[in-house]
């Protein structure tokens, strides 16, 4: 006995996509994005720094900043930076020290004078590129401070990645960091 139309088309509208399916086919999509070189083209120039005096964050939860106490209220970052008791030249070649050791990482440029520093990191998976920003600065005190701003190149959410990622930088470098006097 033939079954009616209707029936078909409702056994149809029962059936739910497959959660995992889905997630994985997203995944997909956004790991041939990420790996895409014309995606490339649209990331910032490798060779320009972070403004932080001009920065605007995203409204997306897929970053992290850290900057010293004078600029983190405007800058409505997620941390203040710590002042050391180093010079902004030493502050900023233990970071690029730190972020060396890291894997799956590449610096893209470091200013002339040494103290800014950028960096790129891909995800061990997927390859997605999160962007790594840092610059040190002499504080008020005249010893030295930081800026530090993780992002994602790519995607609305980073599951805590960025933050993740600044705070573990940050405790390396404030155990390297070289101690001048006080």
């Amino acid at each position: 006995m033939p079954i009616p139309t209707a029936k078909i088309m409702k056994q149809r509208t029962l059936s739910k996509p497959n959660p995992a399916l889905m997630a994985a086919a997203g995944a997909l999509i956004w790991s041939l994005a990420a790996l895409n070189p014309a995606y490339a083209d649209t990331l910032p120039e490798p060779h320009m720094f972070t403004d932080f005096s001009q920065l605007n964050r995203p409204t997306t939860p897929n970053s992290w900043l850290i900057a010293p106490a004078r600029a983190a209220t405007a800058l409505l970052s997620n941390g203040v930076a710590k002042i050391v008791h180093s010079t902004p030249i030493e502050l900023a070649a233990t970071w690029q020290t730190v972020v060396e050791a890291q894997p799956r990482i590449r610096i893209i440029a470091v200013s002339d004078d040494g103290l800014r520093v950028e960096a790129e990191q891909r995800s061990a998976l997927f390859g997605f590129v999160d962007r790594i920003s840092f610059q040190a600065l002499a504080s008020d005190d005249g010893h030295a401070t930081f800026y530090a701003y993780s992002r994602s190149q790519t995607g609305y959410w980073d599951l805590g990645v960025n933050q993740r990622r600044l705070t573990e930088w940050v405790e390396e470098l404030l155990k390297h960091v070289p101690k001048g006097k006080d």
